[in-house]
């Protein structure tokens, strides 16, 4: 739908859910790992001529690393071609300190 768009639209901006599916009515969510495709989703916006967002994360006190994602996106609306790797490392680092191989070893499976 993004596609051809920005041939009819002076500005085309995105509302983009961040969303953690809540399953019990009391604000428990399943785990929905979406980290490794928002680059390729920040990318496909850049290639059709989105220029702004609008991010929504629902439940995010129960969200699967929840402040990873929201890291991602705001690298990823200021240069989505870049690597999110290091990205990813750097987060681990600094946000679990000694805890981050460990974490960053489960993360990776």
């Amino acid at each position: 739908l993004v596609q051809g768009w920005n041939k009819f639209a002076k500005n085309l901006f995105v509302w983009e859910y961040g969303i953690t599916y809540e399953t019990d009515g009391k604000g428990l969510g399943c785990p929905f790992p979406s980290e490794p495709y928002i680059f390729e989703k920040f990318r496909f916006y850049a290639d059709n001529g989105v220029t702004g967002f609008f991010l929504e994360h629902e439940h995010p006190e129960c969200a699967d690393m929840y402040e990873l994602k929201y890291r991602l996106e705001c690298k990823a609306m200021e240069d989505p071609y870049q690597d999110p790797k290091p990205l990813v490392a750097d987060f681990m680092s600094r946000y679990y300190g000694a805890a981050a191989g460990k974490v960053l070893e489960a993360y990776s499976k």
